[in-house]
């Protein structure tokens, strides 16, 4: 079969849709199928090519929000790369996500050229740009936006069962899974190409006790508690250390706040922040709010042990007890302080959960039940058009 997946962002951008679409078109590849990944234009990228088995094309596009918001810009070359790749036959399309300008434009393309289609969700709550008059004109957007795309597709899935219940929010109740996935092996040997030794970089001890955050640094991922409840953690365990990576908004406030003992490592070329995941004792995620969360199973893959609120996805669907791994309730630093002084302090139960977590990885998180999830669905859209 051949695929077409949409997305405004993806590789070098890092981000958790970009690695999917990459991971997830690879595998697709392995099976013996085509995926073309059709993006937005970078300055220092070609705006055609094929990598690892992928055809890339890269579509013109105005860079808004700092090249966060890209908009295509509906030029001649933009009408000659999209004809050519709509001259071959397409089985199925996959757009990522609802608020993306190319993705309103490919759910109305992909009608008009009769391919089968879905909006794939990514995430569990709306977006947020910072100011509580930017995030009203968000949220209308939004529920514009999932209209639009309900309008000429009609088709919805999502990466995990708690992005589908959020599309409820826009009078979706029908949805399709194309979960999230691993290749555990990859990425270790990712990491071990980025490999680094974080402890004698940032001059610690070889016995120090690392606690890790990784991702965007912003509000919605409780840092702001995670810090504060760290100045708890600190307390009682001495050698005991927080290593942000990442950038974001957040960052500046961090930096002017920065506590004893918490370490701000910025963002980090992708096989170098799986090799810091490969030196954590702790992964820690208190987020407000998760579509999925691929890098807890990167973190799980690398071998860390897990303290994540219940709103992260991926978390919930490996930690099924509390000896895979720990879920708070909530983000209040005593919370989070209890839960991670246990897991810093109790070595026994850190190795065990480690472990559970990994094998649980393997057996419900793989690219290849992934891949039978959108070939079936793909296959059972395309008897429908028909």
């Amino acid at each position: 079969m051949r695929f077409l997946f949409f997305s405004a962002q993806y590789l070098p951008t890092i981000g958790g849709i970009e690695r999917f679409n990459y991971d997830l078109g690879r595998a697709l590849v392995g099976e013996g199928h085509q995926v073309t990944i059709i993006t937005s234009e970078l300055s220092d990228q070609p705006t055609h090519e094929f990598d690892q088995g992928l055809e890339i094309v890269r579509l013109p596009s105005l860079p808004l929000m700092g090249g966060r918001y890209p908009v295509p810009r509906f030029n001649r070359k933009f009408r000659a790369l999209t004809q050519e790749v709509f001259s071959s036959p397409v089985d199925f399309a996959l757009i990522h996500t609802r608020f993306w300008a190319l993705s309103l434009w490919a759910a109305r393309a992909c009608r008009r050229q009769g391919i089968p289609s879905s909006i794939l969700e990514h995430g569990s709550g709306y977006l947020s740009l910072g100011n509580p008059l930017a995030n009203t004109a968000s949220h209308l957007y939004e529920h514009f936006a999932t209209r639009w795309m309900s309008h000429y597709s009609g088709l919805f899935s999502a990466v995990s069962t708690e992005a589908g219940q959020w599309l409820s929010t826009f009078g979706i109740n029908e949805f399709d899974i194309i979960s999230h996935a691993i290749n555990i092996e990859e990425t270790q040997r990712q990491a071990e190409l980025g490999s680094w030794d974080v402890r004698a970089d940032c001059g610690l001890d070889s016995s120090a006790k690392l606690v890790v955050f990784l991702g965007r640094l912003i509000p919605d991922k409780g840092l702001r508690e995670l810090a504060h409840a760290f100045a708890i953690v600190k307390q009682q365990i001495p050698e005991a250390h927080l290593l942000i990576a990442g950038d974001g908004p957040l960052e500046s406030e961090l930096r002017t706040n920065q506590q004893d003992g918490v370490i701000l490592l910025g963002g980090l070329p992708h096989q170098q922040a799986l090799s810091l995941l490969g030196q954590a004792d702790v992964f820690c995620l208190p987020s407000y709010c998760e579509g999925f969360s691929a890098v807890v199973l990167e973190a799980v893959g690398m071998g860390a042990a897990l303290v994540t609120t219940t709103t992260v996805p991926a978390a919930v669907a490996l930690v099924s007890s509390p000896e895979i791994g720990t879920l708070v309730p909530d983000t209040h630093p005593d919370t989070l302080a209890t839960a991670l002084v246990h897991a810093l302090t109790d070595d026994t139960w850190r190795e065990k959960a480690s472990r559970l977590a990994s094998q649980r990885l393997e057996q419900l998180l793989t690219w290849d039940n992934t891949v039978r999830q959108l070939v079936t669905i793909a296959t059972d859209r395309r008897a429908e058009v028909k």
